[in-house]
């Protein structure tokens, strides 16, 4: 989708006045807004709460700060609203407005605080090549490696007694990815390599994986890395999933926290105020007022610095490392001052106006339209804007927040045919970073490799074709394949075939299927082969 990365502000039906909320971040230390507002002074009792006496993350005997007073120099706080930091649970706590709270969590710095990466891998038997993991499935093993982004990381492990699955080395290297957005689903480039080993019949099955897949961080459910039918019998499936931890190795996605019936409850997401692809009509006394809201950062001075005649190579970048800052609230900017009395609740109290700019770039901006830019939070709010000037105003930010890189997974099939019309098949599925090689090989002790398989898979321009340059190898009948073949998403190709004096033919077959990370929704699960 064009505009699958646009988020959107919800607001309900009515105009009237949201009701209050409690919230609560978690710190490994004392956040920064404390001593940039000022110094906080100590709180005897907890506050009370418009829902209940006191809040469930507050109690008599936690040393709380107050941090109300200096916070409504900059914030609307309404008579009923307070903030403060709980010492003794590490708590940033706020009972205010949704879009107040909602304001507090990117000046309280909450997503800048230091953290790392817990990578979980685990494997499965006797689920087959192509087919989903039951949310039921027994794991055989699962192994949980943290590791700071950016750095190589390693984990060993070998069973004290004769077992299937005799020992594992794993190694990952993690990086972060680009979209910062959301610390429920940020991205995760992984690297990795996997060696594991399997004893049956007096042999030993020694395997490695190399591969790389985009993650999203607390996913709903674990990505498929690979899928295998063993030689040894049976069936391999790897998964993995990647989680955020603060540096106190508390997960960050239960580090916001909001009081729902006097009662703790993990906000991955905020609730209610951000969704994507939704816009909301809101009707007013004028018309109806159509609002929109963009990740976007550093938009105010890259607007003022490109429109309207701006030289060939004097463009800002605002998305490379050394572009400009931020604007901040002591810049002198043109800001919105006229926000309509129905809409003060929502917004916040400084807007810097974007219409000058963004009529500099030819984009009919009419009178009595909003474009405001929330320096403190990076959005962009939009009203009165017709269907062709917000089209443009999308284009116009895009790139901002770009989606995940895109996956491919390959499912691979070596079919035997004999005079008896007895079939065998073979199978392998594995996922791989678009672009990227990814292959996967297995030995039986020293008597060389019985399988080796290596892809590296391209996404067409219309993401329905991907272009496979592959190699194959197999022993026991001996195959080996090294070509290039297209593949239409989801349809079964063949590489190649042989037929043998005695009738025996073995055909050996691609299926390509384009993988999301799974948080975006889309399916994760292995190919079906009969689809």
């Amino acid at each position: 989708m064009l505009f699958r990365w646009l988020v959107v502000l919800l607001f309900p039906m009515s105009l009237q006045a949201a009701p209050m909320e409690t919230m609560a971040w978690h710190f490994a230390k004392m956040p920064e807004l404390a001593a940039f507002y000022g110094n906080a002074t100590s709180l005897p009792d907890p506050p009370a709460a418009t829902t209940s006496p006191v809040s469930c993350f507050t109690g008599k005997d936690d040393k709380l700060k107050d941090l109300s007073e200096p916070f409504r120099k900059y914030f609307h706080l309404g008579p009923d609203s307070w903030l403060v930091w709980n010492e003794s649970r590490k708590l940033l706590v706020g009972h205010a407005m949704p879009i107040t709270l909602w304001q507090i969590e990117p000046e309280s710095d909450f997503k800048g605080q230091p953290t790392q990466l817990a990578t979980t891998i685990t494997w499965y038997q006797g689920i087959e090549p192509g087919q989903p993991v039951p949310a039921d499935a027994k794991p055989v093993h699962r192994m949980t490696l943290v590791s700071r982004s950016g750095q190589k990381a390693t984990q060993l492990w070998g069973s004290s007694e004769p077992a299937r699955l005799q020992s594992i080395n794993l190694e990952v290297e993690l990086v972060y990815g680009g979209n910062n957005y959301s610390d429920s689903s940020l991205d995760v480039d992984l690297r990795f390599t996997i060696d594991w080993s399997e004893a049956s019949n007096g042999k030993t099955w020694k395997w490695n994986l190399t591969s790389s897949a985009v993650l999203e961080s607390n996913p709903t459910r674990p990505l498929v890395l690979t899928q295998v039918v063993s030689p040894a019998g049976g069936s391999w499936t790897l998964t993995a999933e990647t989680s955020i931890l603060l540096f106190d190795g508390q997960p960050l996605a239960n580090c916001r926290l909001k009081e729902s019936n006097g009662k703790p409850v993990a906000a991955t997401e905020y609730p209610k105020l951000i969704a994507p692809m939704q816009a909301t009509r809101i009707p007013t006394s004028k018309g109806e007022v159509l609002f929109r809201v963009f990740p976007v950062s550093q938009l105010s001075k890259y607007l003022k610095a490109n429109a309207s005649g701006s030289k060939p190579g004097e463009e800002v970048d605002p998305f490379s490392a050394s572009g400009v800052a931020p604007p901040s609230r002591s810049e002198q900017e043109a800001v919105i001052t006229s926000i309509p009395e129905e809409f003060k609740p929502w917004f916040p109290q400084l807007l810097i106006d974007l219409k000058e700019p963004v009529k500099g770039f030819g984009i009919n901006v009419p009178e009595g339209s909003l474009i405001g830019y929330d320096a403190n939070s990076g959005w962009v709010f939009v009203a009165g804007l017709d269907a062709t000037a917000l089209e443009q105003l999308e284009i116009l930010t895009l790139g901002c927040n770009l989606p995940a890189p895109a996956m491919i997974g390959i499912l691979q099939a070596l079919v035997t045919t004999q005079k008896s019309n007895q079939v065998d098949e073979a199978k392998a599925y594995l996922v791989g970073r678009n672009g990227q090689k990814f292959g996967l090989t297995c030995k039986v002790d020293a008597n060389g490799s019985l399988i080796e398989l290596e892809f590296e898979p391209t996404l067409g321009n219309t993401d329905q074709v991907v272009d496979l340059r592959l190699y194959s190898k197999r022993a026991a009948p001996f195959r080996e394949c090294n070509t290039s073949i297209s593949l239409p998403c989801g349809v079964s190709v063949m590489s190649h075939s042989d037929t043998a004096e005695d009738g025996k033919q073995v055909t050996e077959s691609f299926q390509a299927t384009i993988v999301r990370p799974p948080n975006e929704g889309k399916s994760t699960e292995a190919p079906n082969p009969s689809d």
